[in-house]
């Protein structure tokens, strides 16, 4: 039997990893920006952005994971009469 608030979306772990995320995404694309206003150098830029990059990228397929992982956790058993579902 599944959980009433089941089907009100995706958990809020999940929200909340897709938001930093997000946050994290908006911060790559903000690092050029820092450059023209002296606070960060080419290197930094570089390096800035690969790791934004990829900790942005971590997080979206955690979410992803935490998700599915309520998904399937919650989803209905549909199968009648026995099964080896």
């Amino acid at each position: 039997m599944s959980r009433p608030d089941a089907a009100s979306g995706p958990p809020k772990r999940s929200k909340v990893i897709a938001a930093v995320a997000a946050v994290a995404c908006a911060g790559c694309c903000a690092v050029p920006l820092l450059v023209p206003l002296g606070l960060l150098g080419g290197a930094g830029v570089a390096a800035a952005t690969t790791g934004l990059l990829v900790v942005s990228a971590v997080l979206f397929v955690i979410a992803g994971l935490v998700w599915f992982l309520h998904h399937r956790r919650t989803r209905p058993h549909t199968c009648s009469g026995a099964c080896s579902c």
